[in-house]
């Protein structure tokens, strides 16, 4: 469960990472609207998987 977890936070943060730079690129109000929703919704699910983490006593820094 723990890698489950740890590379459910490896494939957010790489997710983050193309949101960003999509962000930086797009000129479309609209999609950049939505870019940051989902920017948003991922940074919530990184920090349920984080919280998971330390509820188990995993040690988080070590996450990719």
């Amino acid at each position: 469960m723990e890698d489950y977890i740890r590379q459910k936070i490896t494939d957010l943060q790489r997710e983050h990472a193309r949101l960003k730079e999509l962000e930086r690129t797009t000129e479309d109000l609209m999609i950049s609207g939505l870019i940051l929703q989902e920017l948003k919704r991922n940074e919530g699910l990184a920090s349920i998987y984080d919280a998971i983490l330390d509820q188990y006593g995993w040690n988080t820094t070590n996450a990719a």
